[in-house]
This record gives structure tokens, sequence and C-alpha cells, in this order.
């Protein structure tokens, strides 16, 4: 399928040269409550599709067609970092943690992409890869609007997404009255209004909530699990 040049140049120049592409991306950095997911993911040389976009201009039947289109057309991993880890280490740096972990995991998973990656491309965040994952033929790039600019890392973004919104309606059944399986933790007024209710779940962020917690009685600060 035809894809938009200005996103593929990264990937058509790496290809001439018979090199590879890693594209890293995140979902659910800016949530109230779950996790922050992130992917790391290769395409096979050649493999464009039209839906290889930011995650977010998409719709969930979309999202779920490329991902499924990912699965035969590329290489990829995902890594899940927990509301815990989010308010042990700070976003930004549990984010890092888990694209580092997703990359490394996919260099162990398929260990015949090391050699061939000519570049690792990341959604704004810059990262610092260990010597072992880090050859010297690899180059490393962050910048933003990562997804619209590469579409490595737009399939990365689907991969993120997709799976974060699976794990985040499987926390729906656990707790229903939120409507996770809605918003995906993020700060709707739906969201609000059930946490102005019911307080915390053990699966929010309360580093996220600071702001939201002072605005609130004291009485409905409180914590379920």
């Amino acid at each position: 399928m035809k894809q938009n040049s200005s996103n593929t140049i990264f990937e058509h120049t790496a290809w001439q040269g018979e090199k590879l592409v890693c594209g890293i991306d995140e979902a659910g950095r800016g949530c109230f409550a779950g996790p922050v997911v992130v992917a790391a993911a290769v395409l096979k040389p050649g493999s464009t599709h039209k839906l290889l976009k930011d995650s977010k201009v998409l719709s969930q039947n979309q999202r779920e067609d490329a991902f499924a289109w990912l699965q035969t057309n590329a290489w990829f991993t995902y890594g899940v970092g927990t509301p815990e880890e989010i308010e042990s280490y700070n976003i930004l740096q549990a984010t890092k943690k888990k694209m580092v972990q997703a990359f490394i995991n996919l260099m162990e998973q398929e260990k015949s992409l090391l050699p061939q990656l000519q570049i690792l491309l990341i959604d704004a965040v810059k990262l610092e890869l260990p010597p072992t994952y880090h050859p010297s033929h690899l180059k490393i790039e962050a910048f933003p609007y990562g997804e619209s600019r590469s579409i490595s890392i737009a399939a990365a973004s689907i991969v993120a997404k997709v799976m974060r919104d699976k794990l985040m309606s499987t926390l729906h059944g656990s707790f229903p009255a939120y409507g996770f399986d809605q918003h995906k933790g993020y700060g709707t007024a739906q969201h609000q209004a059930a946490l102005s209710s019911m307080g915390k779940s053990v699966v929010h962020r309360p580093s996220f909530l600071r702001k939201f917690d002072q605005a609130q009685p004291q009485h409905q600060q409180l914590l379920i699990g």
C-alpha cells in the first residue's frame, strides 16, 4: 500500500542499503491510572501500510487492523511500567527504563536484527543503551511528533496503544465503577466524576492526582482496594 513519502524517508534509506530501522514509542504517559506501555518495532524490509500513523488519529478498529498487519509484517515487543514503578521513578524515568528494556527484549527475541539495524528512532525521549546493544554502526535519534515522521515509530505507537487498551479493559473487570474500558485511565469528565465519588483505587497514580485531590473535600480522598 502507498505511504506518504515524508514519513518513510528513514525506512526507505535503510532498506535500500539492506538495513533496518527500529522505532520506539509509548502509550499512557499522561493518564491518571494504569500503566505506561512502550513498544519497540522493526518493520520487515519494504513493508508499508496506509494505517501506519500516530495511533491517536486512528479509530479503535483501524488500530486493531494495523496491529493484525504488524503481526505478519514486523517484529515487535512491548513493556509495561506499572503505577508503582511510575510513582517510584517518575513517569519519564519509568518510560525510559521500559523503552530500553523493550528494545533489549526485541534484540534478544530476534537475534539477527541488531547487526542489521541502521538507526533507532524514538518519539521525543532520548535514550542511552547498554554498550552490548549499541554497536558502533547503530545511530540513535529522538524527535517530537515521531509517529508522523517515521512509520517505524508509528508502528510502535500502534502496538503500545493496542496493548495498553487491552490492559485497561482487563482492569475494568476489577474496577468497573471507574469506566477504564471507556477512557483508558485518562482524566476525562467521567473519570473525574468517579474519582470525586469514590476516591482513588490502587491502580491510580497518586502523583498525577495531586491537583485533583487538592480540589476535593477531605472526606472524599479515600483509598480503595
